[in-house]
């Protein structure tokens, strides 16, 4: 109703992005970290279906951390497509083999989920069968509401149904409307990685034009490659 009045000078559209286990649907498991069992290994599967976005590999490398320190005689299995070295990727997932969590690169042919606590893993010589609670990684989508919020606005939408997610002529959160930007989930998986300095550039950006501070030209701006 507040964008259908267009009385704001300034909008930020911050939605998070939906979370589907279409795994845990379908086999109809749900585990969760707070809720795993001291006896059983725990196995991580990420890229399942889909490539996890790098905020998605990040949340679930820390995970496989916290499990392997609070289980410490029990096996942590990280099955995986795509290890995304975004941010601080890459010393998480260096700390996780230091303490022994098991790495299994898969492709969809190698890989079975048998049921809620056993899959079959084939690759090259290796044929196993693992036992253990599942963990899956979550498909993000985009809320519907993006769609409603890009129409009151008159906002070109991506392909993916994100508010211009890859827009090199912009900066990342500005829009094609004057005043109005885009963050997080509204935005697109990967404006998850940069989202604090996203947020700081917009706050800076909305700041330099409500005060006497000199707006930011094209030359102080640098394009996102």
């Amino acid at each position: 109703d507040i964008l259908s009045e267009d009385k704001s000078k300034y909008i930020v559209i911050n939605l998070e992005a939906k979370r589907e286990n279409p795994l845990e649907d379908t086999l109809k498991f749900s585990y969760r970290l707070e809720d795993l069992e001291e006896e059983k290994n725990i196995i991580f599967i990420q890229d399942y279906d889909e490539i996890s976005p790098a905020v998605i590999n990040r949340e679930g490398l820390r995970k496989a951390i916290t499990a392997k320190e609070n289980f410490k005689g029990k096996e942590v299995y990280y099955l995986f497509r795509s290890m995304r070295f975004v941010d601080d990727n890459d010393k998480l997932y260096e700390k996780a083999r230091q303490m022994g969590i098991i790495f299994l690169k898969y492709e969809m042919d190698n890989l079975e989920v048998l049921d809620s606590e056993s899959v079959a893993y084939k690759r090259g010589e290796l044929d196993l069968k693992l036992q253990g609670q599942i963990l899956t990684a979550p498909i993000l989508k985009p809320d519907e509401k993006i769609k409603r919020i890009a129409r009151l606005l008159n906002i070109e939408m991506s392909d993916k149904e994100y508010i211009q997610s890859e827009n090199i002529y912009l900066q990342p959160t500005l829009t094609g409307k004057r005043g109005v930007y885009t963050l997080a989930g509204s935005r697109g998986l990967n404006a998850y990685s940069d989202l604090d300095l996203e947020i700081e550039y917009t706050l800076n950006e909305i700041r330099s034009n409500l005060s006497d501070f000199d707006p930011l030209t094209e030359n102080k701006r640098e394009v996102d490659d």
